[in-house]
């Protein structure tokens, strides 16, 4: 089966703006490597990362923030999965686009999400 950036032998179709997937995209973005770029040198937008990733990463970083203080790990975890969402997402979001806030505020709830589940872990070491 082909996917709609390559034809049948596999071979990458010309003008065609190349597809990632979702671990693809969250290796380069943790190793600090850009996007992958189509044939007009712009960012190509996954629908994975510009559709729901940013949603679910926007809904990790508010439970994340709100479970923060009272259950550190689960905070540090969900504001993990916001700031990888986020960052991504913003990364495949042209500069402008409607809905890009939403991947912005993920990016920002997710570190303050593990920021609060940090200091929440440790002030539970030192209170034992």
């Amino acid at each position: 089966m082909s996917s709609p950036a390559t034809g049948q032998d596999g071979v990458q179709e010309p003008g065609v703006a190349p597809r990632s997937t979702f671990m693809e995209d969250a290796s380069r973005n943790i190793m600090g490597q850009p996007p992958v770029l189509g044939p007009d040198g712009r960012p190509v937008e996954q629908k994975w990362a510009t559709g729901a990733g940013r949603i679910v990463g926007f809904v990790g970083g508010v439970l994340g923030v709100l479970a923060a203080p009272f259950v550190g790990m689960l905070g540090v975890a969900l504001g993990f999965l916001a700031l990888v969402l986020g960052s991504t997402a913003r990364g495949h979001m042209a500069p402008g686009r409607s809905g890009r806030w939403v991947a912005s505020a993920a990016f920002v709830l997710g570190i303050v999400a593990i920021a609060l589940g940090v200091v929440s872990f440790v002030i539970g070491i030192i209170l034992r």
